[in-house]
C-alpha cells in the first residue's frame, strides 16, 4: 500500500510531510510548541475508503515530528481530497482544517468523511491494512443497541484540544490525536467503569479504534463513548454559582462561617458531587481480579518518591519566580513576589518541610489505585442536580505510564478542591469589582464552605475503604499533602501559560505553608 493508492497527492512523500508538518504544528492539540523541531516523515498511511459509504478519498495519515532533543512525537491526520465547492465552503466555516488549497488536501474530520469512515471500521470490526501497519476496529456490544449505522456525524465549527464529533446526539468519537504505545487510560477507564459503575456515573464505552504497528505495538487511536444529556460542565455551573453569591452578598461584610442558605443551591450540589466521587472511587477500588486495576499497598517508597518529587519541583519554581521577578521586562505582580519571598523563608520553608516530612515518614495503612488523574470541575458534566465524570486521560502533560499509575484517590478530592478555590479567584478577576477585599472574603468563604460540603460527603460515602486511613490525623495529613501536591503543579503550570493567574495558586501555598493572614493583612 503506498501514499498514492488512496488518491492524488503531492509528488513525495517529503511534500506532504512538510504540509502536514505546517498544519499539526499550528493546532491547539500540537504539544511540541516549545520544543525545536528537526525533521518530520510519513510513517504509515492506511487508506479509509468504504465501498458504498463515501466517494471521497479519505486516508489516515501518521505523522512522525523529531525533535533537536527528546524521542519523536507521533500525529494522527485523517485526510480527506475535497472538490473546489467543498473547499471553498471550508474557507467560510472552518478555515483550520484546510491543509493544501491547491490539492484540495484538507482535516478528514472537518468534513465528516473520515470520521464516518473510522466509525464504520470500528462498528464492523474491520482490519484496514497500511504500509506498516494496520488499524483495527473494536465494537462494544452496547454500540448496535445504543446506535443505529446511519447517524450523521456533526463537526464542531471551532478547534478543539481533542478532536471529538457528534453522531446524531447519541455516540461521541474523540480521535487521540497524538497515540501513544501502550493502553490509553481512558479507554481502559472507560471500558472498566462500564462494567463496574452503575450506569450515569461516566459514559460508557461503545467502541475503540486501535493502531497496530508493525512490531506488534498497540495504540490507542480513537474510543466512542454514548453522550449523556448534560446542562455544560460543572466549571461554568460554579461560575454561575459565585457570581450569585457575590452579587447576593454586595458589599456586606462575611461573617466568619456560612451556610448553605447564604452560598446558595451550589452547597448541595457540592455534597452530591463529594458523593459521586465517593461512588467513583468505590467502583475503581472493586477490581481485586484485575490485574491493571488491582489496588496495591502505598508503601513507604512510593511516599518517599512522591515527598522528594514535590519538594524538588517546589524549589526549582521558586527559584525561577524569584529570578523572573528581577528579569522580567514587565513588572511582575506584587502579591506574587511578596509571596516567593515569604515562602522561601524559614518560616515558609520549615512548615512545608514538615509537611514533606510527615508524608514520608508517618506509617500509613492505605491503598493505591487507579483513579480519574486529573479530576477538576472541567471533568464533569452537570445533569439537573446530578453529575457524570467524563475525561479519563489523566494529565496529559504526563508519559502514559505516569497516567496509568496507582495513586491515593484523594489526589483526585483535592484536585477537585483546587477547583473550588479557582472558581471564585476566575470570576473576581473578571468583574470591575474585584479588587473589593470584602468581595474577596466571600470568594474564600464560598470556598471554604462547598470545600465542607463536598469533602464531609466523599468521606461519608468511602467509610471504611482500604484507601481512607482510620485515623483522622493520617487522613488530615494525607488531605494536605495532596493539596500541596496539585498547588505545586499549579504555580508551574501557570508561570507556563497564564502567568497573570499565579496568584491564585501562590496563594494556595501561602494558606498551607501557615502565611496566608500574614499575606492578607500586608494587603
Amino acid at each position: 500500500m503506498t501514499v498514492a493508492a488512496w488518491s492524488p497527492v503531492p509528488d513525495t512523500r517529503r511534500e506532504l510531510a512538510e504540509l502536514l508538518l505546517a498544519y499539526v504544528r499550528a493546532r491547539r492539540w500540537f504539544r511540541g510548541k516549545s520544543r525545536t523541531i528537526r525533521s518530520a516523515r510519513i510513517a504509515d498511511v492506511i487508506p479509509l475508503n468504504q465501498p458504498g459509504l463515501n466517494a471521497v478519498p479519505s486516508a489516515l495519515v501518521l505523522l512522525e515530528v523529531s525533535y533537536n532533543r527528546g524521542e519523536p512525537e507521533p500525529y494522527a491526520v485523517p485526510l480527506t481530497q475535497v472538490n473546489d465547492r467543498a473547499l471553498a465552503t471550508l474557507e467560510t466555516t472552518l478555515p483550520h482544517a484546510i491543509i493544501a488549497r491547491r490539492l484540495g488536501l484538507v482535516d478528514g474530520l472537518a468534513t465528516g468523511h473520515a470520521a464516518d469512515a473510522l466509525m464504520a471500521i470500528m462498528r464492523q470490526r474491520q482490519t484496514k491494512p497500511g504500509e506498516q501497519g494496520q488499524l483495527r476496529g473494536e465494537p462494544a456490544a452496547l454500540l448496535d443497541a445504543i446506535a443505529a449505522p446511519a447517524l450523521v456525524v456533526e463537526v464542531p465549527q471551532v478547534e478543539q484540544t481533542n478532536s471529538t464529533l457528534s453522531f446524531g446526539g447519541k455516540v461521541l468519537l474523540k480521535i487521540y490525536r497524538q497515540p501513544a504505545a501502550g493502553p490509553n487510560p481512558e479507554v481502559e477507564m472507560g471500558q472498566f467503569l462500564t462494567s463496574h459503575a452503575r450506569a450515569g456515573l461516566a459514559p460508557r464505552v461503545l467502541g475503540a479504534l486501535t493502531y497496530v504497528a508493525g512490531d506488534g505495538a498497540n495504540s490507542s487511536l480513537a474510543i466512542a463513548h454514548e453522550f449523556l444529556s448534560n446542562d455544560g460542565d460543572a466549571w461554568s455551573l460554579a461560575l454561575r454559582e459565585v457570581r450569585g453569591t457575590l452579587d447576593r452578598a454586595g458589599d456586606e461584610a462575611p461573617p466568619e462561617t456560612a451556610d448553605d442558605q447564604m452560598v446558595g443551591r451550589f452547597a448541595g450540589l457540592a455534597a452530591t458531587l463529594g458523593r459521586r466521587t465517593g461512588e467513583l472511587h468505590l467502583a475503581l477500588a472493586d477490581s481485586k481480579d484485575d490485574p491493571d486495576f488491582a489496588p496495591m499497598p502505598l508503601g513507604g517508597d512510593d511516599r518517599a518518591a512522591l515527598a522528594a518529587r514535590v519538594g524538588r519541583s517546589l524549589q526549582e519554581t521558586l527559584a525561577l519566580l524569584a529570578t523572573t521577578s528581577t528579569t522580567a521586562a514587565v513588572d511582575p505582580d506584587p502579591a506574587v513576589a511578596a509571596a516567593v519571598k515569604r515562602l522561601s523563608s524559614p518560616g515558609g520553608r520549615d512548615k512545608i518541610a514538615a509537611l514533606l516530612a510527615g508524608f514520608r515518614d508517618q506509617p500509613l495503612d492505605v491503598v493505591k489505585m487507579r483513579t480519574h488523574g486529573d479530576l477538576h470541575l472541567g471533568q464533569v458534566l452537570s445533569r439537573g442536580d446530578d453529575f457524570a465524570f467524563i475525561d479519563f486521560e489523566g494529565e496529559p502533560a504526563r508519559a502514559l505510564s505516569q497516567r496509568r499509575a496507582r495513586a491515593s484517590p484523594l489526589r483526585d478530592v483535592m484536585g477537585m478542591v483546587r477547583s473550588f478555590d479557582y472558581a471564585p479567584a476566575s470570576v473576581l478577576r473578571q468583574t470591575a469589582r474585584g479588587d473589593s477585599p470584602r468581595r474577596h472574603a466571600w470568594g474564600r468563604l464560598w470556598t471554604r464552605h462547598v470545600t465542607q460540603r463536598y469533602i464531609r460527603a466523599y468521606l461519608d460515602t468511602v467509610a471504611g475503604a482500604p484507601f481512607i486511613p482510620g485515623r483522622p490525623a493520617d487522613l488530615a495529613l494525607m488531605l494536605s499533602f495532596y493539596e500541596l501536591e496539585k498547588v505545586v503543579y499549579e504555580v508551574g503550570y501557570e508561570a507556563n501559560n497564564r502567568p497573570d493567574w499565579l496568584a491564585i495558586p501562590m496563594a494556595g501555598l501561602l494558606r498551607i505553608a501557615g502565611l496566608q493572614a500574614e499575606a492578607e493583612a500586608d494587603q
